[in-house]
């Protein structure tokens, strides 16, 4: 399956043997498990294994998200009981709206950033 999709993740969640960074901030802790960015064939599979094993919130901010894989597993995460998030940009919303439409159907918020598109596509 052909796929465009450019993602960066942040996950707060608990994965053995995931390589991590861990950042403080005055209180805040979080744990950035990846930075994915795709298309490449490894890349969704990845990430799905990841959302799979999160335990508390998954943090999704995307330029274009067009893979059902990866918004199934939100799904999944969100159905367990974590938090997820999802941030896409507004001016990619027609490319968006399959997985728009999943994540909303299972109740999940989609947010949208027009703010910083460029003055010729807001």
């Amino acid at each position: 399956m052909k796929f465009c999709v450019s993602l960066l993740i942040g996950l707060m969640c608990v994965a053995s043997g995931a390589v991590s960074a861990h950042a403080t901030t005055e209180g805040v802790n979080a744990e950035v498990l990846g930075v994915y960015f795709a298309p490449s064939a490894h890349v969704a599979s990845s990430i799905v294994k990841v959302i799979d094993a999160s335990e508390h919130e998954v943090l999704v901010q995307a330029y274009g998200f067009t893979h059902n894989a990866i918004a199934q597993a939100l799904v999944r995460a969100h159905q367990r009981g974590v938090t997820v998030r999802v941030l896409l940009d507004k001016k990619s919303q027609s490319a968006n709206r399959y997985v728009i439409d999943v994540l909303a159907d299972a109740d999940i918020e989609v947010r949208e950033d027009g703010k910083h598109a460029s003055p010729t596509t807001r």
